[in-house]
């Protein structure tokens, strides 16, 4: 054995752990001269004199041959005497006795080199009171040789008394050793191990890291194959974790987190496995070099699953960082090494892979073709659950199948054409316009997989044609109200929205202040998809006072013909004109609807640039918004000059910071308390046909009338709302959304159009702002068939549904009295219940059953679990009616705002929180979540599944 050798398996004494020795023996009083031979390690980093017990010092010396030995002896003797020099020598050393002088070793404490206890510089090293027997035993000493060698030059970690156990010391070795907790390289942080367990994961992360197996494969035989053995218990890692030492011992540890995401397909994702997958398992076996001797084939094959399973979650971790440096190369070796297995089908089924995800990519192909709407929606959410569907490429992918499966639903879901103008243009911004989003999103963007791509082709041409006719239909109608004088009645116009729309706000008595932006182009489907980001910072409200029916997002009604000349200009004058911004400044300033004391400015492109770098907005816009006084109009062009300026639009998602201003512009009405009225001038259509009609004096989408032969595409429109050349007058209009007059952009307008006639109107005010009078918060305004958790039945309702039964009238108080967030919800209504009898619903006040949900409701109301929920509100007789109503509003819109429910249940919006509560209460039976509040706080959603079974409907 060379000294080496000889020393590693010695103790390694720190300052603290020789002080301790030294401490612990009387006889060393620090007065006596003599020397003290330690069988240790040759090495000594403290200082040459240490002190010990409470004031004794001892002169340290480390000699690693007998001369050195030799030489410390008779140095430390020809020092007697000089007071300088510790009377006590400690000399650290790897020799053996029979090396050394026996003249010398007289001279030397007890005649010899005294040994120290390897267990008791363990123990003391970690600051124990003892040392768990089983520690003492494990693989026959090299426990305690592995903690001397591997101990941190600081020390263990102290555990202050007690006992030092198996785990912990084991723990904390395999720790060092690997590189793990507090121990990890810099280079590759990892987590401190709070308790006395390395799981699978750990390993992991520690196998993949360079040079990881190598170092770990250097240590001694024993010490390597005790802590893999300790590992791979059932406390620590498991058994699976033998997989893991198996590659490591191959020479594969970096492979084995790719090696684990094939074998979680192989042995966790396959469930009927086939020959193939059976041959594939076999080489991944020998592959990895595990030895399975002694387990069945069932045990075998869960070791692998595990495995799978931990290489899963480490990879999941990895994805949550969203490192592609690493994430992609270990998806190309897996991919790699599962054709090298011949385990294609299993990759098949991997939510890792790109196998995987190409296979799911055409799945949803498939299900697309064969358009039935439940299959589509698990096959698109399949596909999204695939890891690298969170990859931007990969979401872009996704997220078109789930607009593609959305367009099936609309198509799925065919309403009767609406009868009037005003239906139609209803129809468009409450459900068309979803459709004409997804529309673009699937045409907009390219697909690789074959199924994919043919399913998109035939159902944009199936949308596409449904649109044509829609149209088609559209543009009859509205040449007919037209001509016929165009009487808006409860169709909002361009010309009527100060009138009907910002003066009843302005003029409240809460005078709030109106920011009127005016997005110019902006179709419905772009105002559908910025809505979605502004309900995220604004309450969102119908702002039509004295409309009948649920609340809702409304449509104006463009002039004619539907470019910026007229129909902007109309809007700001508050009357049918054509004119330029000038005319609009004017008109706009001088038009009633501000109120009195009040002003009125409108801000085009031009007067929004900033002098300035410190302020986002011109000087008199700036003053404009702050001053409390004045209403402000602006014009936002960013999408009328993309469609100008372009040849093709893309997959551009329109939200809020892709429009010039409109962030900055919202966040200062949210801080001025200001009343947001979002709305275009005109719609646009997207090009997406080319299709030419060849004409002179044409604008884009217009052109004079004349009586001679029309194009299948054109219709003719004239009337009063027809404001060229003038008033009155009269154009030939294209109504095809595919076909243009003039030469080739992005999009155009002008048309008849659906698309360009119906103006989107959204209505925004700040979290927790009063409303003005006649304003109701709106719960999501996507159509039903927009969600792919909710199919569209056979017998969906038109677009233009009837009218909902209004809620009940609110009861007025006997004593009015301030309200209080504190005060008692329904206390108006409150009685005394009888002690010994439960509180029961009226069912004499139920209503006569129409629809489905009027239909559940009564039979939720009628139950008798709902009856032993209501006996728990104790001393209160809850107003039914507005619980009925509540849970009516629920099923129909399945979320809402607390507000927003409040508000259409009848209850005051001083007690919505309290009515939320309440509300919780009654119908979240034994502990189930039937009516849960989301995230954001302040939002309602009901599982109607989970309420039939809890309630047993």
């Amino acid at each position: 054995m060379t000294s080496t050798t000889a020393a590693a398996g010695l103790a390694r004494l720190t300052p603290s752990l020789l002080a301790q020795y030294l401490s612990a023996r009387p006889t060393l009083d620090g007065r006596t001269r003599t020397v003290v031979l330690l069988r240790a390690q040759p090495e000594w980093d403290g200082p040459d004199t240490l002190a010990y017990g409470g004031g004794q010092q001892a002169a340290v010396a480390a000699a690693s041959s007998p001369l050195a030995v030799h030489e410390q002896i008779l140095a430390h003797a020809d020092h007697a005497g000089d007071g300088a020099v510790p009377p006590v020598l400690v000399v650290l050393t790897d020799c053996e006795e029979a090396e050394l002088d026996p003249g010398l070793l007289a001279r030397v404490r007890r005649g010899g080199i005294r040994s120290v206890d390897n267990w008791e510089v363990v123990r003391t090293s970690f600051g124990a009171g003892t040392v768990d027997h089983r520690l003492r035993l494990s693989g026959g000493g090299w426990a305690a040789e592995a903690l001397l060698e591997a101990a941190p030059l600081d020390g263990w970690p102290k555990i202050a008394g007690g006992m030092l156990t198996r785990d912990h010391a084991l723990t904390r070795l395999a720790q060092r050793r690997l590189g793990l907790g507090r121990y990890a390289d810099g280079a590759h942080p990892a987590r401190d191990i709070a308790d006395n367990r390395i799981d699978l994961t750990a390993l992991l992360r520690w196998a993949v890291q360079p040079g990881a197996a190598e170092r770990f494969l250097a240590l001694r035989d024993a010490e390597r194959d005790g802590l893999a053995d300790f590992l791979c218990e059932k406390g620590q890692a498991g058994p699976a974790a033998a997989v893991l030492f198996g590659l490591v011992g191959e020479g594969r540890g970096t492979d084995a987190l790719a090696y684990g995401l094939v074998a979680a397909a192989l042995w966790k994702h396959t469930a009927a496995p086939g020959p193939e997958v059976y041959r594939a398992r076999g080489r991944a076996e020998l592959w990895s070099g595990a030895q399975g001797g002694g387990l069945t084939p069932e045990e075998s094959d869960a070791r692998f699953a595990q495995y799978g399973t931990a290489a899963e979650a480490t990879a999941d971790e990895l994805h949550a960082q969203q490192d592609r440096r690493v994430l992609t190369p270990l998806m190309d070796r897996a991919e790699l090494l599962a054709r090298q297995f011949g385990a294609e089908q299993a990759a098949a089924v991997s939510l890792f892979l790109p196998s995987g995800f190409e296979v799911r990519a055409a799945d949803a192909g498939a299900t697309l073709a064969a358009g039935d709407a439940q299959r589509i929606a698990s096959a698109v959410q399949a596909w999204g659950e695939h890891r690298l569907a969170a990859r931007p490429e990969g979401r872009a992918r996704v997220g078109r199948a789930r607009m593609a499966g959305r367009l099936a639903a609309w198509l799925a879901a065919a309403d009767p054409q609406p009868e009037s103008v005003a239906d139609w243009l209803g129809a468009q911004v409450t459900d068309t316009a979803w459709a004409d989003l997804a529309l673009d999103r699937i045409e907009a963007g390219g697909e690789d997989v074959p199924a994919l791509r043919e399913a998109y082709d035939r159902l944009g041409e199936q949308v596409r044609e449904r649109r044509r006719e829609m149209d088609r239909a559209f543009a009859q109608r509205l040449a007919t109200w037209t001509e016929s004088g165009g009487a808006p009645g409860p169709l909002l116009t361009v010309e009527s929205f100060l009138d009907r729309i910002a003066a009843p706000v302005s003029q409240d008595k809460d005078r709030r202040r109106l920011l009127i932006l005016v997005v110019d182009g902006m179709t419905a489907a772009i105002a559908a998809e910025l809505g979605q980001e502004l309900r995220e910072r604004f309450s969102e409200y119908d702002p039509f006072p004295g409309a009948e029916g649920r609340p809702r997002r409304r449509a104006v009604a463009a002039a004619l013909p539907s470019v910026t000349a007229v129909s902007r200009t109309s809007l700001f004058a508050g009357r049918l004109l054509r004119g330029g911004q000038a005319e609009e400044k004017r008109l706009f300033a001088q038009h009633p609807f501000a109120g009195p004391g009040r002003t009125a400015a409108v801000f085009h492109k031009d007067d929004l640039r900033a002098e300035c770098t410190g302020s986002p907005f011109s000087a008199p816009l700036e003053a404009a918004l702050r001053d409390g006084r004045t209403h402000v109009g602006v014009v936002l062009n960013t999408i009328d000059d993309r469609l100008a300026k372009e040849q093709r639009l893309g997959a551009t998602r329109w939200i809020v910071e892709e429009i010039g201003f409109l962030g900055e512009l919202l966040d200062t009405a949210a801080t001025e308390g200001m009343a947001v009225l979002l709305l275009s001038d005109h719609g646009h259509v997207v090009d997406r046909r080319d299709r030419r009609v060849s004409v002179p004096e044409a604008a884009d989408r217009y052109r004079p009338y004349d009586e001679g032969k029309l194009d299948e595409r054109e219709i003719r429109l004239r009337g009063p709302r027809v404001v060229a050349p003038e008033p009155g007058g009269a154009v030939t209009a294209l109504w095809d959304a595919d076909s243009r007059y003039t030469t080739r952009k992005a999009g155009y307008h002008g048309g008849a159009s659906l698309a360009e006639i119906a103006i989107p109107l959204q209505a925004y005010l700040p979290f927790g702002a009063t409303p003005p009078e006649g304003w109701r918060e709106l719960g999501d305004p996507a159509p039903h068939w927009w969600s792919l958790d909710r199919v569209p039945e056979a017998s969906a309702a038109p677009a233009s549904a009837p009218a909902a039964a209004p809620a009940p009238a609110r009861r007025r108080p006997t004593k009015p009295k301030p309200a209080s967030q504190e005060e008692s919800l329904f206390a108006e209504q409150a009685v005394a219940a009888p002690a010994s009898a439960p509180v029961q619903p009226d069912r004499a006040a139920e209503p006569v059953p129409s629809d489905p949900h009027t239909v559940l409701v009564a039979a939720l109301m009628s139950s008798d679990v709902f009856a032993a929920q209501l006996a728990l509100v104790v001393g209160r007789k809850l107003d039914l009616d507005k619980v009925r109503a509540a849970v009516q509003e629920l099923l129909d819109s399945g979320t809402l705002p607390i507000t927003a429910l409040a508000q259409r249940a009848g209850e005051r919006p001083v007690r919505a929180a309290g009515f939320a509560a309440v509300l919780r209460q009654l119908l979240n039976h034994d502990g189930e979540q039937v009516l849960e509040i989301l995230p954001d706080n302040r939002t309602l959603r009901l599982n109607e599944p989970l309420l039939k079974t809890q309630f047993g409907l």
